[in-house]
């Protein structure tokens, strides 16, 4: 009898202790609302890293903006009635993971748990579906598919390419660039990538196959002006021809870049980078449009 009596009184005592585990509550709150103080934790820390420069009162002053800006997010997206579906509901848990195995242990030293984690992570999630109900087909202001179509084929590009280096190492083993003799037989090859793709219709992938040293990507790749290519890259995509090939140089780079209609129905391109496409074309004035219902919120 006196071990179920201990027993039972361990599990009262755990259970105690997880329910405070998990009603931490910050110092602050947000129109009366509490606050998680992991939540909180996140804020001031961020604030702090990119902010460095500020004095702490500014620094908080930022983390409170930020604190009210996720509140509002919430608020609207629960009285809008939305909900995530289950893709992106796994898109928040896959980037929780791989968010919290890089950076979990500097957060824990900061007071922030991989739960509150989750939640920051799903605030994002939140303002992206309230950014496609904005604009939706019934939204506050509605964006075509077709002004998006426009959009897409305009400012974007879909390509693979093959990537090699014009590099290569000195007497002290650091990376130098190639003389223009070591770069020529390297030039001529992925010239005559681009020559059998364009006059035999070979494949990529195999005709590249002897290059040495190099990278490929075996899935169609669209970006923007904005990526993360050496600069020039999207004008040189942008210039060859829909449906050829070409080699080009960028600094010590060199690539052999094949161009593919980006809205042909045949890749559904468009269907995949959608949400992106909004988001280059109405993506900061969304960001107005949250800061204006940021407004409604102070912390208190």
């Amino acid at each position: 009898m006196k071990k179920r009596i201990a027993v039972a009184a361990l599990c009262f005592v755990l259970t105690a202790l997880l329910l405070c585990s998990c009603t931490r509550t910050a110092p602050v709150t947000v129109n009366s609302q509490k606050i998680d103080a992991g939540v909180y934790a996140y804020f001031t820390d961020r604030a702090k890293a990119e902010n460095a420069d500020k004095s702490a009162a500014e620094q908080t002053e930022i983390a409170k903006q930020k604190l009210c800006r996720y509140v509002a997010i919430n608020t609207e997206f629960a009285n809008r009635g939305l909900s995530l579906d289950p893709g992106d509901k796994n898109t928040v848990a896959e980037t929780v993971d791989s968010y919290w195995h890089t950076f979990g242990n500097y957060f824990e030293g900061v007071g922030v748990t991989r739960q509150d984690i989750y939640k920051i992570e799903l605030n994002k999630a939140y303002e992206k579906a309230l950014m496609l109900s904005y604009y939706s087909k019934d939204g506050d202001k509605p964006v075509s598919d077709e002004t998006l179509k426009q959009y897409f084929s305009d400012n974007f590009v879909a390509f693979r390419a093959v990537t090699g280096f014009l590099t290569t190492v000195d007497d002290d083993n650091n990376a130098v660039s190639m003389t223009d003799a070591q770069k020529q037989p390297i030039i001529n090859s992925f010239n005559s990538v681009a020559a059998d793709i364009n006059e035999h219709g070979a494949a990529l992938l195999t005709a590249s196959s002897d290059l040495q040293d190099v990278s490929v990507t075996e899935d169609i790749v669209v970006v923007s002006k904005n990526n993360a290519y050496p600069e020039g890259f999207y004008d040189k995509i942008r210039e060859i021809e829909t449906g050829k090939a070409a080699a080009f140089v960028i600094g010590d780079y060199i690539f052999c870049a094949e161009r593919y209609e980006i809205l042909s129905d045949e890749y559904s391109l468009f269907s995949k980078y959608r949400t992106d496409c909004l988001s280059a074309l109405k993506g900061e004035e969304f960001s107005g449009v949250v800061d204006n219902w940021t407004k409604a919120f102070n912390v208190d």
